[in-house]
């Protein structure tokens, strides 16, 4: 009886605690009849009435043992079934990088210069160097630098050779230093500086990149110094409120210094190769440098007017004018 209980397949084992019952029942009355002398029990053999209640006992007890046994492996039946099974991955999933995933990202947008923003410093600069890469193909984001301060980065320099979507730029909102400069006169393909409208930058290099037309997006309550020497920048109309000290704008087709009177702070003017035939503008400035296509004869006497102006075309002004083979101004 307890190897059927035990048995590993099911269909060997008693049906239910009923069956066990009976099966144990007919066992005790069995050892109940007594033997004969051949061994075989003896149905007319009474028992004595003495030991029946204690017989009947005994088989009600190993009745209620039964039972007990195979509610046990019922409930390990169900306990032990067939189960769906849930495949587990014990090894943990490795973590995401947020520097990879900003550098990869394919949306430069306000979300992107949010969680850009969280970033140390450095880390800031070097996703947006290599955002760049990825916005720009074939450019080589390594060959981008910048300065960093303990609350930002503060300068960035990217070759405008192959540079001309600026967008991941717009992240780094403490940026007051831009180089964006080709290479050489005629090589950067840099044409728009929309991105850069929410910096409030001081400095702003932008030379050789003949494509580049516009300035107005730029925010001027901060800017200093301005190089768009080389590019295709006709005015400087759209300057005049920004407090500039130097103005570069060699080899571009600006001919009207005119805007140049509002400008109270400039120092330092560059307009060499530009078709300007007048500089009675510069006269209302502190200008104390001056590079331009001086012709003596024509400017002398405007020029003289500058009483800042220290230096012409890199030389001290009474030394320039000597050089001219020209009569000083008195």
């Amino acid at each position: 009886m307890i190897g059927r209980l035990l048995a590993a397949n099911r269909a060997d084992r008693p049906a239910s605690a009923r069956a066990v019952e009976l099966e144990l029942a007919g066992i005790g009355a069995h050892l109940t009849s007594a033997p004969t002398l051949s061994g075989h029990a003896d149905p007319t053999v009474a028992v004595r009435p003495d030991r029946r209640p204690k017989r009947r006992l005994l088989i009600t007890a190993a009745a209620l043992l039964a039972a007990g046994a195979v509610a046990a492996v019922v409930q390990m039946n169900r306990t032990n079934g067939p189960r769906s099974t849930v495949a587990v991955d014990k090894t943990e999933p490795p973590t995401a990088d947020p520097q990879n995933a900003l550098a990869s990202s394919d949306a430069i947008d306000d979300e992107w210069c949010r969680a850009l923003s969280t970033r140390p410093p450095q880390e800031q600069l070097h996703v947006v160097l290599r955002a760049l890469g990825k916005s720009n193909p074939g450019s080589d984001w390594a060959q981008g630098s910048g300065w960093v301060e303990s609350y930002g980065v503060i300068r960035l320099t990217v070759n405008a050779d192959t540079v001309s979507d600026l967008r991941p730029v717009r992240a780094l909102t403490a940026l007051n230093v831009i180089r964006c400069r080709g290479s050489a006169r005629g090589l950067g393909v840099l044409t728009d500086l929309s991105p850069l409208s929410g910096l409030k930058l001081k400095e702003l290099h932008c030379r050789n990149n003949p494509g580049l037309r516009d300035l107005s997006p730029i925010r001027l309550d901060g800017l200093e110094f301005l190089d768009a020497s080389c590019t295709g920048l006709e005015t400087l109309a759209g300057l005049t409120k920004a407090p500039l000290v130097t103005i570069k704008i060699a080899g571009t087709p600006i001919r009207d210094l005119g805007p140049v009177r509002q400008l109270s702070k400039l120092r330092t003017l560059d307009c060499t190769g530009c078709p300007v035939t007048d500089f009675g503008p510069l006269t209302a400035t502190p200008l104390r440098e001056l590079s331009a296509n001086v012709q003596a004869e024509r400017d002398a006497a405007v020029l003289n007017r500058i009483k800042t102006l220290e230096k012409i075309n890199g030389k001290p002004v009474k030394e320039f004018w000597k050089s001219a083979s020209t009569t000083r101004p008195k």
